[in-house]
This record gives structure tokens, C-alpha cells and sequence, in this order.
């Protein structure tokens, strides 16, 4: 039987008290150990820890983080993990039963915890499995280029702001209406503390983001292992934090994207909507970790795997984003087509805002936990009738094709006033349904009142597109309420235009035949 301790205290370098599950195997000796660090309650990572510990001979510290469950700290302050897992290190190292080495594992905010002490004066972490997580709060979790998200900002500065998990269950009003009306005091009139809340609508120029972010200074010493998910809503903060890593040197991230959504990975789903992922497409969260720890002590290279939806196939890459593609651009057209060649003649698309009636969220790359909110390829038929909403259609596909990559719109707008949004949205249309397959936003700044360009991230995919079928390119002001509304009172109407000077597109990348 492995022996368990659940009443642990670690202490931090200012004395506060943070209380930690230590598991240890059967047998007697000194292990390395897996840290997990939490503020969704150490014990509900114990199973985790139990699966993994039969399988390999490894001791588990389990942290509530600070202000947490059973943690002391007066509250828990998101993106401040720094000192305190740096100060858990420590401790580890000089428990008997430790031989001074670490392996974080943390999905999502237990991966950022994770990865902020990689560029840190500490030599004693040989490996971070970070499943759908972020380096950057401001550009990729809290906010997405310039956006707020909404749909999980909100319930989960509600959940984190109490000690134990507060339901959301609303104490004052009800899901979805809670996300409408004006942002400022919204979780107070809600019924819940504010102090997370505040933090998320703190202006994006104020220095608290930057200093948030993680930045590595340094060549890597230690393996990280990222994995994301086409429809999970970090997958930006997963491409980005891939980037970050990369960008530093030294050892090479591991990179795995699959179909799932945010929970779908560690939960092994079959599906993602109402795609079976069938047996190859789940998540093998367990086995992706004890690979990783096998590559880590192999030194072998870099791994790079991704999964393309309804091929039922994993590739493996050289490298991230695949040189291996082809780019192409579908033009908007003046008849509402995708075109291979902008059109010669000038057309205007004018997309009529109504501030009290913004473009429902349907599916997508969306958080599973906020009430009718499901991740995946729903079918966007519902909105079809919709006058805020520019929708474009592309022939039919001669040939069945992947795509793989990243996807942007750059497109022509004006819009009367200052920090007003566009979103895009690309879909795959086949005989019964229209599904979303990725969307982006965009800030415009100063009010564009003269056609100017603007460039919306649909960040990336991996899909099959079979003979005979067609993508579709939505334009409209609002996704909602994945990505906060911008602020207006008053109907308006924006525009995007299309023509050789004006060449208004999405570019996609095709897997190389």
C-alpha cells in the first residue's frame, strides 16, 4: 500500500502555511517527485496520483495553492505562483524520501504554476507536463487579442473567489442572462466576492499583466511537454506558450493537439460535440505523461503530434506551424462567394449592430463548465437568418483535404467608433449541417471611418474536408457570450469591403499531397 499523508503543511518564505497531500509507493528509498499545484482542492488529484503511482515508482505532493481550501493566505490571488512553487521545490528537495528531482504535472492553471519557475534559479525539474495551459494571461487565457473572455472569466473569477469552490449556482440572478449588462461590479451584484473579477477587468496596459506573463531569459534545462485541443478555448494560450518556449532555446518543447475540448483530454472523451473522436482521437492523458518521462530520461527529440478531425488520424510534424502545407486564400466575393482572386470591382458589406442583440455563441473552442455552453463543430444553421451576420460560401472541394495549420482573416473594415469588434468565423458545410469550425476577434482602435486593414487570428485546426463539400466564412461584430460586448448604446452599422485593392480573405493551410 503506498502511504499517504494528507495534513502536510509546506511553509513559504513569508510563513504562510500551504497544505499538501505527500503519497509515497511501498517501497522505502528516495523517489523522484510529481507536484501538482492546484486551486481546485488537492484532494480531487489523489486518483490521478493513485493511477500513475502503479505504474511507476514516483512520490506525489498534491498543493492546495494559496488562500485555497486548506491553505492558509487571507485569498487566493490568480497568476502569483512564482515564489510559492519555487519555495515548494525547495522543500521537496529536502524531505528524506526525495532524490532532488521534480516533474510538474498541471493541466491548465496548474500548468502555468508549473511553467513560471522553468527561467528560475532552480535545477532540480527534469520535466513539466502542461495539458491545455498558457503563458500569457492577458493574450490567450483571461483576455484573447484584446477581448475578454467572458464565458470563462466570469464563473471562474465566481469559483475562485471564495476558499472552497463556490457553485455556480448564482446567488443573486441566473445563467445565461448573468453575463449580460455592464461589466463593472457584476460578480459583486451577483452575490459573490469581486477581488478576482477586478483583477480580470484591470486595463491590459497596466503592469500587472506584463508582469503576469512568463518570460524565459534562458536557454531551457528541463523538458516541457504542452498539449492542446482544437476545440479547447486555451488553445492560443497553448500555441502561444509553444512559442515562448521555442523562442527561449535549449531543450525543445513536445507539442500534442487533438480534437477534445478543455476537459476532454483528461477525461478521455470519445467525442468532441457530436464528433466521435473513436478510439484513437481520446485523450491518453496517463500515457502521455510516463511517455514523457521516458523521452526525458532518453534524452530522444522533440515530439510534435497533432490529430486531424474526422480522418481519425495522428500525424507526426517537424516542427510547429508544418512547413509540409500549402497556404491559400479564398477572396471575398461581391455575390457572397470564396474566390481564388479578389474581384475587380469594389463591394461593400455593411453588418447592422444592434448592441441588445449580439450573435449567440454556438459551439466552437468554448469552456464546457458555463451553463449551454458545449465545446465542438455545432452546427451554426440557426443562425443563418441573421442580418449581422456576412456569410460566405466557397465551391465545392474537388478532392478530400486536410487541413493543418493556422488560420487568419485579413480584411477591409470601417466601423464609426473606437473599439469596436469583427469577428470571423470559419465553417464546414456539408448536406445537413453548417459546423463551426474555429472563429477569432478583433479590436478595432481608433473608429476606421476610411476602408483600413485588419487581421483576425481563427488561431489553427486539423481537419479533414471531404470531396464535395464547402467552407463557409462568417463576418460579424460579436460571438457572445464567448467574448465580452463591446461598449455601445446605440444601433450602427460597420463595414467590410472587397476588391483587387481591397483584397478582404481568409488563408488556410492545406496539408502538402
Amino acid at each position: 500500500m503506498p502511504h499517504y499523508d494528507f495534513h502536510s503543511p509546506v511553509p513559504m518564505r513569508d510563513s504562510v502555511k500551504l497544505s499538501s497531500i505527500v503519497i509515497l509507493p511501498e517501497a522505502t528509498g528516495t523517489f523522484t517527485t510529481v507536484l501538482m499545484r492546484t486551486p481546485y482542492s488537492a484532494k480531487n488529484f489523489v486518483s490521478l496520483a493513485n493511477a500513475l503511482l502503479d505504474q511507476n515508482q514516483l512520490a506525489f505532493v498534491i498543493q492546495d495553492t494559496r488562500g485555497r481550501y486548506d491553505s492558509q493566505g487571507k485569498r487566493f490571488i490568480p497568476l502569483r505562483e512564482r515564489k510559492d512553487s519555487f519555495d515548494t521545490f525547495e522543500w521537496i528537495k529536502k524531505q528524506s524520501w526525495s532524490n532532488g528531482r521534480i516533474i510538474v504535472f498541471g493541466p491548465s492553471y496548474l500548468g502555468y504554476a508549473g511553467l513560471q519557475v522553468l527561467d528560475d534559479e532552480c535545477d532540480c525539474i527534469d520535466a513539466v507536463f502542461a495539458p491545455m495551459t498558457f503563458t500569457r494571461p492577458d493574450d490567450g487565457m483571461v483576455y484573447r487579442d484584446g477581448v475578454l473572455q467572458l464565458h470563462w472569466a466570469l464563473p471562474w473569477a465566481i469559483m475562485t473567489s471564495t476558499r472552497v469552490q463556490a457553485s455556480l449556482k448564482l446567488i443573486d440572478g441566473e445563467w445565461p442572462e448573468a453575463y449580460r449588462g455592464p461589466l463593472e461590479n457584476k460578480v459583486k451584484q451577483l452575490g459573490w466576492p469581486q477581488h478576482v473579477w477586478d483583477m480580470f477587468l484591470t486595463p491590459l496596459n497596466d503592469r500587472s499583466w506584463k508582469e503576469s506573463r512568463i518570460e524565459f531569459k534562458k536557454p531551457l534545462q528541463s523538458r516541457a511537454c504542452l498539449v492542446g485541443g482544437w476545440y479547447d478555448f486555451l488553445l492560443g494560450g497553448t500555441l502561444t506558450s509553444y512559442e515562448d518556449l521555442m523562442a527561449a532555446g535549449g531543450i525543445k518543447p513536445d507539442l500534442i493537439i487533438g480534437g477534445w475540448g478543455h476537459n476532454g483530454y483528461l477525461q478521455s472523451l470519445s467525442g468532441v460535440g457530436d464528433f466521435d473522436l473513436g478510439e484513437r482521437g481520446r485523450g491518453q492523458a496517463m500515457k502521455d505523461f510516463l511517455d514523457l518521462i521516458e523521452r526525458t530520461k532518453s534524452k530522444s527529440e522533440q515530439l510534435i503530434r497533432v490529430y486531424i478531425l474526422r480522418s481519425d488520424e495522428w500525424i507526426e510534424l517537424d516542427e510547429w506551424p508544418p512547413t509540409d502545407t500549402v497556404e491559400e486564400r479564398l477572396y471575398l466575393g461581391c455575390d457572397y462567394e470564396l474566390l481564388e482572386k479578389p474581384p475587380e470591382e469594389e463591394m461593400e458589406f455593411g453588418i447592422p449592430v444592434q448592441p441588445s442583440d449580439p450573435v449567440p455563441t454556438i459551439g466552437g473552442s468554448v469552456w464546457e463548465f458555463p451553463p449551454h455552453l458545449e465545446p465542438g463543430p455545432a452546427d451554426q444553421s440557426s443562425l443563418s437568418a441573421r442580418s449581422d451576420i456576412i456569410r460566405f460560401v466557397s465551391p465545392p472541394l474537388q478532392k478530400s483535404r486536410a487541413l493543418l495549420g493556422p488560420i487568419h482573416a485579413d480584411l477591409w473594415v470601417t466601423t464609426p467608433f473606437d473599439g469596436m469588434h469583427f469577428t470571423a468565423k470559419l465553417t464546414l458545410i456539408t448536406e445537413e449541417k453548417e459546423r463551426i469550425i474555429q472563429d477569432g476577434i478583433a479590436v478595432v482602435g481608433p473608429s476606421k471611418k476610411n476602408p483600413a486593414p485588419i487581421t483576425i487570428d481563427l488561431l489553427a485546426t486539423g481537419m479533414e474536408i471531404k470531396k464535395d463539400e464547402r467552407l463557409g466564412l462568417h463576418i460579424s461584430w460579436s460571438n457572445f457570450p464567448k467574448f465580452a460586448l463591446p461598449e455601445l448604446d446605440e444601433p450602427i452599422v460597420q463595414s467590410v469591403y472587397t476588391s483587387d485593392s481591397m483584397p478582404s480573405y481568409v488563408s488556410l493551410s492545406y496539408l502538402d499531397e
